[in-house]
């Protein structure tokens, strides 16, 4: 499927938006020559790719206190943590961090802890889907918003919640643990809070219940 859509868009015009594992990613970067296009997956990507955002990895943030608040929820010092969609295939995450042939935007684990949803229970009607995906699939009606930050970031062009880290080159281990090496050359950054944390939460909270567009 991959393959099929890119190989019909225009050339640099793709943005990637991956919050899972990255297995799909890898598989379309280790893909043959096929009917639907002559190149190989990684020159196929580099042609009609102009980026990949990602939540993947754990980075030691400048952001005051939130190295110590991902110790605080796993217990582990940033460079010991194994980021989950990293360890669900390590080798695959490997792959994409390696071989990818875009710059690449990584949201680590630590920019993902800002908890929302809760007015997802007071100011949407009771048969809201995401009101009702909450309810179902969290403890206490909120859960911290890797994802949903990682679209935002993605989607929403120069969105004043994130900074960019200076250039590098991002690897992951064998046990899935983040490497993070800055290279002024490299095409790997990572996102950091460019305001508070509430000021986030606010704001993807009134996200979250504001009705559709309907055109």
């Amino acid at each position: 499927m991959y393959r099929r859509i890119l190989a019909s868009q225009e050339d640099k015009s793709v943005d990637f938006i991956a919050i899972g594992p990255l297995n799909n990613l890898s598989n379309l970067l280790n893909s043959n020559a096929d009917e639907y296009s002559p190149l190989d997956g990684i020159a196929l990507v580099k042609r009609k790719v102009q980026r990949l955002v990602l939540m993947a990895g754990i980075f030691n943030s400048s952001v005051e206190g939130l190295s110590e608040l991902s110790k605080e929820e796993t217990g582990k010092n940033v460079e010991d943590i194994a980021e989950f969609n990293a360890v669900c295939d390590i080798p695959a995450a490997q792959n994409v961090a390696e071989y990818w042939p875009t710059p690449k935007v990584y949201l680590g684990f630590e920019a993902g802890l800002i908890r929302t949803g809760k007015l997802l229970h007071t100011d949407v009607p009771e048969n809201n889907p995401v009101r009702i995906a909450y309810r179902f699939y969290t403890e206490d009606g909120q859960r911290y918003s890797c994802d949903l930050l990682t679209v935002e970031y993605a989607i929403v062009k120069n969105c004043c919640h994130y900074k960019e880290s200076g250039k590098g080159k991002v690897t992951f281990d064998d046990e899935g643990r983040t490497k993070w090496i800055l290279d002024k050359n490299g095409l790997d950054c990572y996102v950091e809070w460019a305001q508070p944390s509430e000021k986030i939460a606010e704001d993807i909270n009134n996200l979250l219940i504001t009705p559709p567009r309907i055109k």
